[in-house]
């Protein structure tokens, strides 16, 4: 519980926003991972080793109400820098 109501400089209610942004981004982590049917970066699922880049070269959006997750594409030609193309993850 937070005692201090005030609105200028009450730490302990910045630490609340803040570890309630943490939680946030870690279900959204967390439910985007269970979605994908890959493995991808530093994301790897035991599962489904290989990446999937037919179905799942896409950014995952995560919408709070209802764990809703949509996906939007990946743009392998970005307008202002140099694209990196997909690779295999080899170790």
């Amino acid at each position: 519980m937070i005692q201090d109501k005030s609105q200028v400089f009450n730490t302990a209610r910045v630490e609340a926003l803040e570890l309630d942004n943490l939680v946030e981004v870690a279900l959204a982590t967390m439910h985007a991972a269970e979605a994908r049917t890959e493995s991808r970066g530093a994301h790897c699922r035991e599962d489904f080793s290989e990446r999937d880049d037919v179905n799942w070269l896409t950014h995952s959006l995560y919408y709070r109400e209802g764990h809703r997750l949509a996906y939007k594409p990946v743009r392998l030609k970005p307008q202002t820098v140099a694209s990196f193309e997909p690779k295999p993850r080899v170790y």
